[in-house]
């Protein structure tokens, strides 16, 4: 298994160096005995293409993956998972000022950490975080990121109050805060972002109330929001939304006779009933 596991890195790496794409150390990489080894061999690629790195929590710290990062001057993208990874790296001496996205998936990210990543690169367009030890003063270090369209705070322990100050990024097409303690509040802050096109409640306290907020959102297409309190009070809100394409009530309380009565009007409207 070590020696598969060891031929996989290094065909991923020669790829990458060969075809300009990327690469993705996912958990064949976890399965290393060394770190090192591992090092080694992403090292074979020549750093000058976009790489995407995921570290493995087994084997990888914030250190080792800072290690690993800077051998790469030319990151567009990267990708962090574990628990061992908190994101508190030095992001300033890793040069990443044309990173397009950062994605923590299952780590310890903290606030913290985010402060620095927004004061190290401010024009970051994508950040998604599923998990983690964020709260909603993570709010006051995103407002830094002026330039982000694509935001998800999905399984973390925010409320309301983180959209106060994420209200003021004017540029977020994509708003993902699905499974938080998000209620009806946060839409009356959400209804700020006209460029939205996509939001995903899912999971959260939404009800019809917060529905009522967005339904002037002219531009929103896809709108997520299952497992909620929202009723048929709201097929007026959901048929006002003008530019929406995709919708998904999957454990709402939304009923059958309502998606009826909705697809008459919005024929060419897909809606999702089942959760995802």
């Amino acid at each position: 298994m070590l020696f598969v596991n060891w031929f996989r890195l290094v065909y991923a790496a020669v790829c990458c160096k060969a075809s300009g794409g990327f690469v993705c150390l996912g958990r064949a990489g976890a399965e290393l005995q060394s770190f090192n080894t591992w090092l080694s061999l992403v090292a074979l690629a020549d750093g000058t293409s976009p790489i995407v790195v995921v570290s493995c929590g087994r084997n990888c710290s914030d250190g080792q993956c800072a290690s690993l990062l800077k051998r790469f001057p030319r990151l567009t993208r990267i990708l962090l998972d574990g628990q061992a990874v908190t994101g508190d790296l030095p992001w300033p001496d890793l040069q990443v000022k044309g990173l397009e996205s950062v994605m923590f998936w299952d780590t310890s990210v903290c606030d913290l950490a985010l402060k620095r990543l927004a004061l190290a690169v401010p024009s970051l367009p994508h950040l998604e975080i599923f998990g983690g030890q964020v709260t909603d003063t993570c709010g006051d270090h995103l407002r830094l990121l002026t330039h982000l369209r694509k935001l998800s705070l999905s399984r973390v322990a925010i409320t309301d109050g983180v959209l106060s100050p994420l209200s003021e990024l004017v540029r977020i097409e994509s708003l993902d805060l699905s499974e938080t303690r998000c209620s009806d509040a946060a839409m009356k802050a959400i209804a700020r972002l006209g460029r939205l096109r996509h939001l995903n409640m899912s999971d959260t306290s939404v009800t019809d109330t917060g529905l009522a907020e967005i339904q002037h959102l002219p531009h929103l297409e896809s709108l997520f929001i299952e497992n909620t309190a929202v009723t048929d009070e709201s097929i007026f809100a959901i048929e006002s939304l003008t530019s929406l394409q995709a919708l998904a009530i999957g454990g709402s309380l939304i009923t059958a006779d309502a998606v009826e009565s909705l697809l008459q009007r919005r024929p060419g409207l897909e809606i999702a009933r089942d959760p995802l």
